[in-house]
């Protein structure tokens, strides 16, 4: 495990630096900002809310980009109803450049799709999953948003995202298994890239005493065993609009924008815009 996190450590310095070759902007101009969306489970809403998201960031004036890395699953595409030319597998093998492989749901937005589970995605190897991290850091013009919806868990790939990303969200249920995951996530990325920007999400919550009855306990075990503390973006309810968007392929924002979850998810969007910087 030591020479795991050595190795993402050296991976995550490797990309740091190609950052700042590329950081040569004209004064005066916006940085990308990135966020990498990640969880401890699966089930926990977290690809939902990362497209909502980057939906709801584009009406409200910002460039999103959304990249899926949820290799093999694709579970933002399925959420966002489209498919594109090119996907993450054809960027891997060299049949098509990261930037043109991005498709367009709607004006002011573009996804990347991770691809429908190719043995070449399904089977990522060292050299594959530093090309993929450097082409993130090159991703975006001055003044975009870089989503990043990651896959559950802890696997290689998830683990060199976290080792980059200057910003981080966890996505949580009050499920405690998907409490004690996330705690698990927060761990690694204490290891790998303390410096990271921590935001906490609760999704499917009853109440918003729920909600933050989760928020203070992650934060407080966090913090005490850590070092960290998460900012807190917001939560959303458990709402059957939500379910039924996933089903139908339809972002909520567009099938139902008056719902309780679309309303709590364009609030998580503007809360990050407002309070990133």
């Amino acid at each position: 495990m030591n020479e795991q996190v050595s190795t993402l450590a050296a991976l995550a310095r490797e990309v740091r630096a190609r950052l700042r070759l590329g950081a040569r902007r004209p004064a005066g101009r916006l940085r990308t900002r990135a966020l990498a969306v990640v969880s401890g489970k699966g089930g926990v809403g977290k690809s939902s809310l990362a497209v909502n998201m980057a939906l709801a960031l584009a009406r409200a004036g910002g460039r999103p980009l959304l990249v899926d890395l949820d290799l093999g699953l694709g579970g933002a595409m399925a959420v966002a109803g489209g498919r594109s030319r090119f996907h993450l597998g054809d960027v891997l093998a060299g049949s098509a450049e990261i930037e043109e492989a991005f498709w367009e749901p709607e004006e002011g937005v573009r996804f990347l799709s991770g691809g429908p589970g190719e043995e070449l995605l399904a089977s990522l190897g060292a050299s594959e999953v530093g090309r993929l991290v450097a082409a993130l850091a090159r991703l975006g013009a001055p003044g975009e948003l870089l989503l990043v919806d990651n896959g559950a868990g802890l696997g290689a790939l998830v683990r060199a995202v976290l080792a980059w990303a200057p910003e981080i969200l966890l996505v949580v249920t009050p499920d405690p298994a998907s409490v004690t995951d996330g705690y698990a996530v927060l761990k690694a990325t204490a290891r790998l890239n303390p410096a990271a920007r921590l935001w906490l999400a609760v999704n499917q919550a009853l109440s918003a005493r729920e909600a933050l009855r989760v928020r203070d306990a992650l934060v407080s075990v966090a913090q005490a065993r850590l070092g960290l503390r998460p900012r807190f973006l917001g939560w959303v309810p458990d709402d059957p609009e939500l379910a039924r968007s996933v089903r139908l392929g339809r972002p909520l924002v567009r099938l139902s924008p008056e719902a309780p979850a679309a309303r709590a998810l364009v609030a998580l969007a503007r809360n990050w815009m407002e309070e990133g910087e």
